[in-house]
This record gives structure tokens, C-alpha cells and sequence, in this order.
């Protein structure tokens, strides 16, 4: 494994979180996420988090680090899935954690576990790869009922 992030804060400052560079892959940068959660730093303690299209899982692992209860990751890749559930279980945060191989638009219009959801991007190319046009509208519905954090979900132009 040639490629890590580091966790920018809170009790696992430091640690690595391991990745396999390809293209269903695009964590969120450390300086984002760093600015993400020093807004955050007062709102994150014991909340229940979702990271939705989680990746390397960087933002829901960040979000534990810094204090949250909880972190539910969504990821629908089966490589990055596997690897997620990995870095979470040596990280040693498999008591606070739930690792689940979902498609996470379907996943978010049943569930509603969470105080702050993350969606990162969703992949390399800055594309996003909505099934169709329901997918999409879906995101924004949420969006409006539900308190997003995103970093990179939606287009420029479409905010």
C-alpha cells in the first residue's frame, strides 16, 4: 500500500488511514477536512455521523477522532469497502463504527441515523454517476431535509 491520508485531529491526530490508488477513489484532502471539522469542532461532539460514498472513509474517521459517538460508512465500491472495514478495524474503532456495502442514494432515502451527514466526491474524473435524473433529485431532497456536509458531491454549476 503506496498511498495514505493522515487523520488531522482529536484522539487518532496522526495516524494513517491506508488507500489503493484507482480511479472509484478520491479522498477528501487533509487541509479540507481539517478546516472541515475546526468549523465543526463544537457541533461533531457525540453526534451520530453517516459517510455516505465513504471511500477511504476519511471524513467519518476524522469525525470519531474528533469526538463524534458514532460514524456509519457507505460505500458501494467492493475493493474500497473491504479496505475500509480493514483501516476501521486497526484503527480500533469497530465498537463506534458500521461498515456497510450499499448503494448509498438508496441507502439514504430509507435511513435516517445520523445528525451530520458527509458526502464526499464521488469520483476522479469530478464526475457524478447518478443512475438517473430520480438519483439526482433525491440528493437534493435530502439535502434540504437533512443537514449535508458535502466536499465535492454536487457540480458548481447545479448549487
Amino acid at each position: 500500500m503506496k498511498n495514505s491520508i493522515r487523520i488531522t485531529g482529536g484522539s487518532l491526530k496522526g495516524q494513517k488511514i491506508p488507500f489503493d490508488f484507482r480511479s472509484s477513489l478520491r479522498p477528501t484532502s487533509s487541509k479540507l477536512r481539517e478546516v472541515l471539522f475546526n468549523w465543526l469542532q463544537f457541533e461533531i461532539q457525540k453526534c451520530n455521523c453517516l459517510d455516505l460514498f465513504a471511500g477511504t472513509g476519511a471524513l467519518g474517521i476524522e469525525a470519531l477522532s474528533r469526538g463524534a459517538q458514532r460514524s456509519i460508512f457507505i460505500e458501494s465500491n467492493k475493493k474500497n469497502f473491504l479496505l475500509l472495514r480493514n483501516s476501521i478495524k486497526e484503527l480500533g474503532l469497530e465498537k463506534n463504527s458500521k461498515v456497510l456495502f450499499k448503494n448509498g442514494i438508496n441507502w439514504i432515502k430509507d435511513n435516517d441515523l445520523s445528525n451530520i451527514d458527509f458526502a464526499g466526491p464521488i469520483n476522479s474524473s469530478g464526475t457524478y454517476e447518478f443512475q438517473n435524473e430520480v438519483d439526482l433529485g433525491a440528493v437534493f431532497n435530502l439535502t434540504l431535509k437533512r443537514r449535508f456536509v458535502t466536499s465535492g458531491l454536487l457540480p458548481n454549476d447545479l448549487i
